[in-house]
């Protein structure tokens, strides 16, 4: 009957998903932290099996919003930093070339398709901004209605469990809207995107530590550890980080790195389709 209900009242699985997910994201599990979005995800990829779907116009709108806060938020932070903060921001460069680079490999070695290699990609820099990017450039391809909707669900699943790996009414919409074929997605690929997913998340993360380390000479951990959690945006690991220092040391290059990646992972959605 539940069931029924949500596939009838799409909205009700909606605020469902927000709140049940940021519900489950406040959670801490030892040094992991899920957050709201990822939490949100999970849950409408549940709810979404209810057959329960939202309007195109809505998932626009969201996401039109979020990609806006996004901007608004980073963008100050990006060009104030891009100049004095370059040793900072290079570390988001490294780490963006590794990451993209794998995931290529993993396409050529695998045969991914687009959709499963930009969700890898977002899930693996922990960067949800990348699924809308990717999922609206997969839209406007020259492809059957069916086969975007796939590629689109496809984003989302591999985004799934790679982000669980490595590590909010947008990704409810495009959760409950991906949910049924998501679960076929996972039951093809899902030992090989999760295998992948631990490569392209962990592999960069080491090379662009031992950059930083060797190359770019800082001997500071605390300065480090705050750069490199930056360069994934992931603010659960920098609250690890932070707790660790003891000080808001790491606080200066996270707030570069994180600009910088905000702006530059965000692009490669897009990249990635059209590289695919």
């Amino acid at each position: 009957m539940i069931w029924n209900l949500l596939a009838s009242q799409p909205e009700i699985a909606l605020f469902a998903s927000l709140a049940i997910g940021f519900f489950i994201g406040s959670f801490k599990f030892g040094p992991i932290q899920l957050g709201g979005a990822c939490g949100t995800l999970i849950v409408a990829l549940i709810l979404g099996q209810s057959g329960a779907r939202l309007s195109p116009d809505l998932k626009n709108i969201a996401f039109a919003l979020f990609i806006f806060a996004l901007g608004f938020t980073g963008g100050p932070q990006f060009f104030a930093n891009i100049g004095r903060g370059w040793r900072y921001g290079l570390l988001s460069v490294v780490e963006l070339v590794v990451v993209l680079g794998l995931v290529l490999g993993a396409v050529a070695l695998f045969e991914l398709d687009r959709g499963t290699a930009a969700g890898l990609l977002a899930g693996a820099a922990t960067e949800s901004a990348v699924v809308g990017t990717a999922s609206e450039a997969i839209g406007k391809l020259a492809l059957p209605a069916a086969e975007i909707a796939r590629l689109q669900a496809n984003i989302v699943t591999a985004y799934s469990v790679s982000y669980l790996f490595g590590l909010a009414a947008f990704v409810a919409a495009v959760g409950l809207n991906s949910g049924l074929a998501a679960v076929v997605t996972v039951k093809n690929s899902g030992l090989t995107i999760f295998l992948l997913g631990a490569v392209v998340t962990i592999l960069p993360l080491v090379l662009t530590m031992l950059f930083g380390r060797y190359v770019l000479r800082y001997t500071n951990a605390a300065l480090l550890a705050g750069a490199l959690t930056g360069s994934r945006s992931a603010n659960p690991a920098f609250g690890g980080v932070l707790d660790k220092a003891e000080s808001a040391v790491p606080t200066v290059p996270f707030a570069i790195t994180y600009a910088l990646a905000n702006v530059l992972l965000t692009l490669l959605g897009p990249l990635v389709v059209g590289l695919v």
